[in-house]
C-alpha cells in the first residue's frame, strides 16, 4: 500500500495493519504462537469454518459427534490450556501438523502439565484438545496426565488440507459478508506468512507461487505413476524413461517434458525411420508441441555437456537413423585422449556441436580420469501452456486428464506407452 502524502508530512500505512490476523508487531514465525491464534481466531468468529473443521476431524476419527450433536451453541473455545476442568467424558487429541506424519497415531500418559494451543470443549461431553507441529507430529509428548482418558483417539490433521477447506468455502460462496472477509484476511495472513502449508490441489490456488506450482505438477504427475521430484518415472528400458511437468515463472508457462534417445541403449531403440516420421507428426496435431535436437555427452549414467547443434531437425533425425546401427562409446584411446579429441571434432565439423562448447568438454572428459564418453543424441520433446489457461483446465477439473492426454499422445510416436494406468 503507498503511503499518502499530507502536506510535508509522509504518513506510514503498512499494509497488513488493517488485517485482523498480522499481530502490530514481533515474531510471526512460529506455529505455537501466530499461526494457532490466527486459525482458533477464525474458529471462534466463523461457526461454517467450525463446522468444516470439525467434519474434517471425524474424516479421520469416526467416533467424534457430527457438528450438529456437538450442540456447538454451547461450545467453548480457549488457548494455551495446561489442564482440564472436566474429569469425565470424551476427548480426541488432534496433531495440527504441517506435514504429513510417517507413523500412525498413537498416545502416551508420561507428561504431566502438558499444554496444549487451543482446547474445544462442548457441553455434550466432548473435549477436543490440538497440539501444533511445525513438522510431523511427535507422538512421545502427546498427551499430558490428565483425570479422563485418551483412549487413543489420536489423529493427525495437516494444515494444508485444514487451510484447503477454507479455500473451498470461499470459493463455492457458502461464506458471505464480514465472515467471508476474515476468512479472506486469514487466507492472506498464511499466504504471506506460511506459504509452505497453503493448498496446491489446484493451480489456481498456487497463486502463482512456483513451490506450490511445483509442488501441484508432482501431485498430478504421480497420479499417472511413480513420481518423485519433479520427474514422473515411464519404466527401465522405455526409450524414453522420464518425464517432467516444469513452471517457467519468468514466461508464465507450464511445460510437458519428454526425451527419447536420451542414452545411446535408447538412441538405438528410438532412431527407426517409422520413429522418426511419428516424432515429427506431433508438430502437426497440436502447436504447442516443440521439438529440438538435445545431443549431450555423459558418462556413467550421467549428463555432463549439452551441444550446440546447428542442423535442421529434420537432418539431425535422418543423420542418426543412418549413424545408430554403427555408433556406440567413445573410446579415450591413449594418455592425450585422441579418441575423445576426434570425436569431438567430428560432431564440430558434423554441426552437432559448437567450438563455444570445447571448454565444456575438456573440464569433463580431458581434464578427468574418464577413460569413455557417451555421445547421446537425444531429443527434447515438450508440450507447453500458458499459466492462464492451464489455471482454468485446472478450475474446471480438465488439466490432469489433458497432461495425460498429451503425455500418451507424445509416447505414442515411438510406440511407447505409460506403464501405469491412472
Amino acid at each position: 500500500m503507498k503511503s499518502p502524502n499530507c502536506g510535508n508530512v509522509t504518513v506510514a500505512m503498512p499494509g497488513h495493519h488493517l488485517n485482523y490476523f498480522f499481530p502490530y508487531s514481533g515474531d510471526v514465525a512460529h506455529y505455537e504462537t501466530s499461526l494457532t491464534r490466527a486459525f482458533f481466531a477464525l474458529v471462534g468468529l466463523s461457526p461454517l469454518v467450525h463446522e468444516h473443521v470439525i467434519e474434517t476431524i471425524r474424516q479421520a476419527n469416526q467416533d467424534l459427534p457430527r457438528f450438529i450433536d456437538l450442540r456447538p451453541e454451547s461450545s467453548s473455545l480457549a488457548l494455551e490450556v495446561s489442564s482440564i476442568d472436566r474429569e469425565t467424558g470424551n476427548a480426541l487429541l488432534v496433531h495440527l501438523t504441517g506435514a504429513p506424519p510417517e507413523t500412525p497415531a498413537s498416545s502416551t500418559k508420561t507428561d504431566a502439565g502438558r499444554r496444549y494451543d487451543a482446547v474445544l470443549t462442548y457441553d455434550c461431553g466432548w473435549t477436543v484438545l490440538f497440539e501444533t507441529k511445525i513438522g510431523g507430529a511427535d507422538r512421545k509428548d502427546a498427551t499430558a496426565n490428565i483425570p479422563h482418558t485418551l483412549s487413543e483417539r489420536v489423529v493427525d490433521i495437516r494444515w494444508n488440507d485444514l487451510i484447503e477447506t477454507i479455500w473451498r468455502l470461499i470459493e463455492c460462496g457458502l461464506l458471505c459478508g464480514t465472515e467471508e472477509r476474515v476468512a479472506q484476511q486469514f487466507l492472506e495472513y498464511v499466504e504471506t506468512e506460511f506459504e509452505s502449508l497453503c493448498p496446491y490441489s489446484t493451480l489456481g490456488r498456487c497463486g502463482g507461487s512456483p513451490t506450490r506450482i511445483k509442488a501441484r505438477c508432482l501431485q498430478i504427475l504421480r497420479s499417472f505413476g511413480p513420481a518423485d521430484r519433479d520427474r514422473l518415472d515411464l519404466g527401465e528400458g522405455a526409450i524414453a524413461r522420464f518425464s517432467c511437468l516444469v513452471y517457467n515463472a519468468e514466461k508464465r508457462f507450464l511445460a510437458l517434458c519428454l526425451w527419447p534417445g536420451d542414452t545411446i541403449r535408447q538412441a538405438r531403440e528410438f532412431y527407426t525411420q517409422a520413429h522418426v516420421e511419428g516424432t515429427l507428426r506431433l508438430r502437426e496435431g497440436h502447436q504447442h508441441w516443440s521439438i529440438e535436437p538435445n545431443l549431450h555427452l555423459a558418462f556413467m549414467q550421467k549428463n555432463y555437456v549439452w551441444t550446440q547443434v546447428n542442423l535442421s531437425l529434420e537432418d539431425y533425425l535422418q543423420l542418426w537413423v543412418e549413424r545408430m546401427p554403427h555408433h556406440g562409446r567413445t573410446l579415450a584411446r591413449d594418455e592425450a585422449k585422441s579418441g575423445f579429441v576426434a570425436a569431438f571434432n567430428d560432431l564440430v565439423s558434423g554441426m552437432l556441436a559448437s567450438e563455444s562448447d570445447r571448454p565444456a568438454f575438456g573440464e569433463h572428459f580431458l581434464a578427468t580420469s574418464r577413460r569413455e564418453m557417451n555421445i547421446c543424441p537425444g531429443l527434447a520433446i515438450v508440450f507447453e501452456w500458458p499459466l492462464a489457461e492451464a489455471e482454468n483446465l485446472d478450475r474446471l477439473g480438465r488439466f490432469s486428464g489433458e497432461v495425460n492426454a498429451r503425455l500418451r499422445e507424445g509416447l505414442a510416436a515411438w510406440g511407447q506407452t505409460l506403464p501405469v494406468e491412472p
